[in-house]
């Protein structure tokens, strides 16, 4: 179900409006959604969906429902809250917290080479270790453990807000006792570049595979370089389980320059790097606790440094600079659909004052009101536009269709339709009426001049009493529906082919050629094309309409292209470093420079 599959950007799943696509993996979709509810309710949330054509899949489906219904009983800061499971028509969807920011993957990948101070490196840890620590501590309700193991813990499934507070998010291929769906010895679930040595040979596993992987992260960010990732899936498994770690350099040119004058926390970082990457799961923490003690210890040794930033509200303000216009254009999204729903709120709101009209208040069997839904031409009873207020009632209530009624001729909402029965002649009719006796009775108390043979008139819309006027029989008007949010679709081509589409700082799926849809608006979008090797192209366009773009992109020269030596910015990876697929289909595209060489050698 992708984006082409929404139509004109209004589809619903269940009571979830889908809004905007946030994220598009091996198993589902993600969409940036909002959930309707009476009384103006609304709540803005992320929906995954699981792909179509694994909807038969029942290993796939198992392992969807076990996260939804294993993974909602966790309740803790730092991890994803799931809010709801669904499914409608065959496609399962599952329903999260939404999360205003970006996966820890995205943000080193726009640091460019930029390095994490310490004190921000160890507060994502520290945020980290407390969301596992809590999923490996979960019990069912029996108060039995259920043992749970994330086993895809990495970079790109640790999300960060804008106020800089991490969670543990995606338990798709967790493993713990009551599942359903667990894997078979030997089968291999995860981003091969963190994974353990036992679980990339596929043996049993606890949860120390977890704090394994945050070493591999732990060291990275130190580093700023990839540990175990290389070009192919059978290299970066060989390196795993060689599980050789490369000490870090903390001298004066080294990784961490500024730790020279630190002994101490120099030989805690060493300590936390040997115990979360030791070979042997019994030579490593015991727990997630354990190692949070540990991080936390030299988080309190790391204020003492030099320039040592407040973490997280520096964490924040990275987040805010490479990731609020892409909050912001979320949020743009929001508030254009917003608009059309309060259109149609408007004038259900200025309908229902007046009387009973298409999308009728009734009083509902809880005593409270609730907005009776309109039957569409040429539909069944029950077929609801979500697109206007109609679309408030609660679904199960039962509901009296009544008959296409008479339109009332309002000119400026040709949607209204008359109400029919005996309110209107009550609401209506009687008002008139009361109002023709009062002008009778004045015209015979001062009858105005005239002259003598001229025929007396009767005041213009008067009527004798107790006569009802006479009802003019009017056209039908067509029912009102807000217009859609508009999506405009453009198309990519860059020659030579295979450039990397980031859009306002978000890196697209697919290279070149290549077609993203948006949702149409007056604001700018930055787009850059980009391709190794290539001088990179940065296109400003506003997403009016549909169109194609076509670039051709100029080679650099020899010695812009090549290394810039010693002292010199370190240079990007060619490529994607480390891309690699799990079975479940997930990507490893880690933003990290290549291993050391050293690992390399003698092969």
């Amino acid at each position: 179900m992708g984006d082409r599959e929404l139509g004109a950007a209004r589809r619903w799943v269940g009571r979830y409006e889908l809004i905007h696509r946030l994220a598009h993996g091996g198993m589902a979709t993600v969409y940036l959604a909002r959930a309707k509810g009476k009384a103006g309710f609304e709540k803005v949330v992320a929906v995954k969906i699981i792909h179509a054509h694994l909807a038969s899949e029942s290993q796939f489906v198992r392992m969807f429902l076990d996260e939804a219904r294993i993974a909602a009983r966790l309740h803790h800061p730092h991890v994803v809250e799931i809010l709801d499971l669904g499914e409608v028509e065959g496609v399962h969807f599952m329903v999260m917290e939404f999360i205003e920011g970006d996966n820890l993957s995205a943000l080193v990948r726009a640091l460019d080479g930029e390095q994490l101070p310490l004190s921000v490196i160890l507060c994502l840890l520290s945020d980290t270790l407390e969301g596992l620590g809590a999923a490996h501590d979960l019990r069912d309700v029996e108060g039995d453990l259920y043992r749970l193991v994330h086993r895809d813990v990495s970079p790109h499934n640790i999300l960060i807000n804008l106020d800089g507070w991490a969670k543990v998010g995606d338990f798709g291929i967790m493993k713990a006792a009551g599942k359903t769906s667990n894997t078979r010895t030997g089968e291999l679930r995860g981003k091969l570049a963190y994974m353990s040595p036992e679980q990339a040979r596929g043996t049993d596993l606890d949860l120390r595979t977890d704090l394994f992987a945050v070493g591999v992260i732990t060291w990275e960010l130190l580093t700023g370089r990839r540990l175990f990732a290389c070009e192919s899936d059978a290299a970066t498994l060989e390196r795993v389980i060689a599980c050789r770690v490369p000490d870090i350099d903390f001298g004066p040119e080294g990784d961490r320059s500024e730790l020279a004058e630190a002994p101490e926390l120099v030989e805690g970082l060493k300590n936390l790097i040997a115990r979360s990457l030791a070979a042997n799961p019994e030579e490593r923490f015991g727990s997630a606790g354990e190692m949070l003690g540990e991080v936390r210890r030299l988080a309190r040794l790391a204020e003492d440094l030099e320039d040592s930033p407040e973490p997280r509200n520096y964490l924040g303000a990275l987040m805010t600079r490479f990731f609020k216009t892409r909050v912001d254009y979320a949020r743009a999204a929001l508030r254009r659909t917003g608009e059309y729903e309060a259109l149609g709120l408007a004038l259900a709101s200025e309908s229902s004052s007046s009387g009973r009209w298409a999308g009728e208040r009734r009083r509902s069997p809880s005593g409270g009101w609730a907005v009776e839904p309109t039957v569409k031409v040429g539909q069944g009873r029950g077929a609801v536009s979500h697109g206007d207020a109609t679309a408030l009632v609660e679904r199960g209530t039962p509901t009296q269709t009544p008959p296409p009624p008479p339109v009332l001729p309002t000119g400026s909402h040709p949607s209204l339709v008359a109400p029919t029965g005996g309110s209107w002649a009550q609401w209506v009719i009687l008002p008139m009426l009361g109002a023709a006796i009062a002008v009778a009775a004045m015209m015979v108390i001062n009858p105005p001049k005239r002259d003598a043979d001229r025929p007396v008139e009767p005041p213009r819309g008067e009527v004798e009493p107790g006569v009802e006027a006479p009802r003019e029989r009017l056209p039908p008007a067509t029912e009102y529906a807000p217009p859609p949010a508009r999506e405009v679709q453009w198309q990519f081509t860059s020659q030579p082919e295979g450039a990397t589409v980031t859009v306002n700082g978000e890196v697209w799926d697919e290279p070149t050629p290549t077609t993203i849809t948006l949702p149409a608006g007056n604001e700018a979008v930055e787009v850059e094309l980009s391709l190794p090797g290539h001088r990179s192209q940065v296109l400003r366009p506003k997403p009016l309409s549909d169109q194609n773009f076509d670039r051709r992109l100029e080679p650099l020269p020899d010695s812009e292209s090549g290394d810039k030596g010693e002292g010199g910015k370190r240079p990007r990876p060619t490529k994607k470093v480390g891309k690699t697929k799990d079975p479940a289909g997930s990507t490893d595209g880690g933003p990290f420079l290549p291993p050391p060489d050293e690992l390399t050698k003698g092969k």
